[in-house]
């Protein structure tokens, strides 16, 4: 009897020293993931205002290059209809056009591009907070459940520190109490180390 309360006590200070560890574990990872997203969500504010400058340069370049096009295919036009339309004007003012519609389609295209990686950028940051919103709540239930068990198991070891020579009078209903609870107390233990993995 004396050997089960040894045995009992030593695997109570066991399980003290794994929920101390388990708790600085989940803590440690716990600021890692928010100093991972704080970077995130800054490094996304950047990519935002830089997109945004982006994006304004880009229409405002699109909008000259709109209107330069516009002024040489009529400068062109108007060289060809004074020199009476000759064959070279025409070639030169066809090649010139299509060369000022290729520019501008380009830029149309990368302005689409930055708009599509803006959006990209923006569904990846709210998955990242509803990620962050998970990880809280199961945070908070492994606390609930690690404050539980330590509760328990303070209880537990006060339960054993009075036995003594009570312990010889103790019925076996009354031991076999504490050995469930104690079982109770490590199917906990291991359920929060599972739900830390």
């Amino acid at each position: 009897e004396a050997r089960l309360i040894r045995t009992l006590e030593s695997q109570l200070e066991s399980y003290k020293l794994e929920v101390v560890g388990e708790k600085e574990a989940w803590e440690a990872s716990k600021l890692r993931f928010e100093q991972s997203l704080t970077d995130a969500e800054t490094r996304l504010k950047e990519a935002k205002e830089q997109n945004k400058v982006l994006h304004s340069q880009m229409a405002t370049l699109t909008e000259s290059v709109d209107k330069l096009q516009s002024k040489r295919i009529s400068s062109l036009a108007e060289e060809g209809e004074g020199e009476g339309g000759t064959p070279s004007s025409e070639v030169v003012s066809a090649e010139e056009g299509a060369a000022l519609r290729k520019t501008v389609s380009e830029l149309r295209e990368v302005v689409k591009y930055m708009r599509s990686e803006r959006e990209v950028q923006d569904a990846q940051l709210e998955s990242a907070k509803r990620t962050a919103e998970r990880e809280r709540a199961a945070a908070s239930a492994a606390r609930r459940s690690l404050d539980s068990a330590r509760n328990e198991l303070q209880t537990l070891q006060d339960g054993n520190k009075g036995l003594g020579d009570k312990e010889n009078e103790r019925s076996a209903e009354e031991k076999d109490a504490d050995a469930g609870k104690l079982r109770r107390a490590e199917e906990q233990l291991t359920l929060l180390r599972e739900s830390n993995s």
